[in-house]
């Protein structure tokens, strides 16, 4: 993703590396399809980009008004999270807003291509999970059919406050010396 023009000089590659995960993501933004389900169903997509893409923002030219990039998102503000393999899906659990992973480079990951090789929670049961732009269409359309249910059970992915153990934690940090 990152040319390499010298000793500490580095450059974002063309987005239109069709085998980087941003031209999937662009690519997606740009499908019609997109911006029929959005004008169809009167939604909004924001966007925000990942900070290891952030050098691609002014390459990414949207063709829909419905289709926006932000610096800063709020999770409380949405009814439905699009993510990658980003751990901030927890911030959308926590809330009981449903999932969708757009993860076009699925078998990278697997392969051991890629910076995450595992996860420390069940990938496919937090959420739908789409690996190709027809997969995101089809599951995108169950979640505003099923009028943004969470497609996850939260009780099974957070634990419990099992015996009081956060006041116990935080009696124990009140103890520490102040730095």
């Amino acid at each position: 993703m990152l040319n390499h023009k010298g000793p500490d000089n580095w450059e974002t590659k063309n987005i239109q590396d069709k085998e980087s995960v941003i031209y999937a993501i662009d690519h997606l933004l740009q499908n019609k399809r997109l911006e029929d389900i959005l004008e169809r169903h009167n939604l909004y997509l924001d966007v925000k980009l990942h900070r290891n893409f952030d050098g691609y923002k002014n390459q990414i030219q949207l063709r829909s008004q419905r289709i926006k990039l932000k610096s800063e998102v709020n999770p409380n503000e949405y009814c439905l999270c699009i993510t990658d393999i980003s751990s901030f899906v927890f911030d959308f659990i926590y809330l009981n807003i449903p999932i969708l992973k757009y993860v076009p480079d699925w078998d990278k990951i697997v392969a051991g291509l890629h910076s995450y090789r595992q996860f420390n929670y069940d990938f496919d049961k937090v959420g739908d999970v789409a690996k190709n732009e027809d997969e995101f269409f089809e599951k995108l359309c169950q979640i505003i059919e099923t009028d943004f249910k969470p497609n996850y059970d939260r009780e099974k992915i957070f634990l419990k406050n099992i015996d009081s153990s956060t006041i116990k934690i935080y009696e124990e940090v009140k103890q520490c010396p102040r730095f």
